[in-house]
């Protein structure tokens, strides 16, 4: 019985990630999520009767809102930004303690795409890539299958800026840090597997590169100075593993 009711599992959850892979067959990366939550499923089935030895894994998927430009793009002008969109995708080691306390480890990556006018002749194009690598500390709130977990952290932030302008390239980076506040809330699907949504925020204040205009040229220099903080609020689903 317990093997026909694994085999049953099994078949549901593959049946579901097909049907999922179909509706969004036109998106690469969110094939890659996809593929990357059904191992984690698998996983969490083959371990699924051993006790829990505390540590848990988690991958999450979602979109970050940048509620300050002034730290990603070269344009000081924020006005003239037409567009630009926002992803991020996260990977969670942590440890639970026995008094419902915890301590993880949080890689979060994300970016922007900027596309930028100053006239009709120069064109500005950026493409922004962070990496947010903390620890993070919380506490377990469980009510029933429910669990809602505040957290802090602080971190490193790492950020590179692709820039094109007209046909000349350029390459920008620079690390700081940073810190964050989350809210999470996660639902037990079995001893081992948990569905997981977060609201969380970012800080950080990086060094910049800026564009400055001399003689009607644009010319490339790199502020020693800092301009605004980085701010960012991400909202994601994921999975969680308890071993």
């Amino acid at each position: 019985m317990f093997q026909l009711n694994i085999f049953y599992f099994f078949a549901c959850k593959i049946q579901f990630f097909f049907r999922l892979s179909f509706i969004i067959k036109k998106s690469k990366k969110m094939k890659k999520v996809v593929s990357m939550l059904l191992c984690l499923f698998l996983t969490a089935n083959l371990v699924g009767q051993e006790k829990n030895s505390g540590f848990f894994v988690g991958l999450d998927y979602g979109k970050t809102d940048f509620l300050s430009n002034s730290g990603l793009s070269l344009n000081e002008n924020q006005n003239q930004i037409k567009n630009y969109n926002a992803i991020n995708t996260k990977f969670s080691l942590g440890y639970n303690t026995k008094r419902n306390a915890f301590i993880k480890l949080n890689l979060l990556l994300t970016g922007a795409d900027f596309q930028e006018g100053f006239n009709d002749l120069m064109k500005l194009e950026e493409r922004v890539s962070i990496l947010y690598s903390e620890i993070a500390v919380g506490w377990n709130f469980k009510v029933n299958r429910l669990t809602i977990h505040p957290t802090a952290g602080i971190g490193l932030m790492s950020v590179w800026n692709n820039v094109t302008l007209n046909k000349d390239e350029y390459s920008f980076n620079s690390n700081t840090i940073g810190s964050s506040l989350g809210l999470s809330l996660s639902y037990e699907i079995n001893k081992n597997l948990s569905f997981v949504s977060e609201f969380s925020s970012i800080t950080a204040k990086p060094k910049v590169a800026e564009f400055s205009e001399s003689d009607n040229l644009l010319i490339k220099e790199y502020s020693t100075s800092e301009r605004d903080y980085i701010k960012m609020t991400n909202f994601n689903l994921g999975l969680r593993i308890n071993f």
